[in-house]
């Protein structure tokens, strides 16, 4: 999956069979990338990508 985001763009890659995601994070105007590896089996990770989406999701039109 992938988002852009006024100068940010968003990568989710989800392997299905291991239950795992790696995010990506590109600032297309600064150096403030984030990368993070997810272990989808867990609830921790599942609440925080939702929260990391529903937060980029309010920060479009700024």
């Amino acid at each position: 999956m992938e988002w852009a985001i006024k100068n940010r763009v968003i990568i989710l890659e989800v392997d299905l069979d291991t239950h795992s995601g790696e995010w990506l994070r590109f600032d297309l105007n600064s150096d403030d990338d984030q990368e993070r590896q997810l272990n989808l089996s867990t609830s921790e990770d599942w609440e925080w990508l939702a929260l990391e989406i529903e937060n980029k999701q309010g920060q479009k039109g700024q």
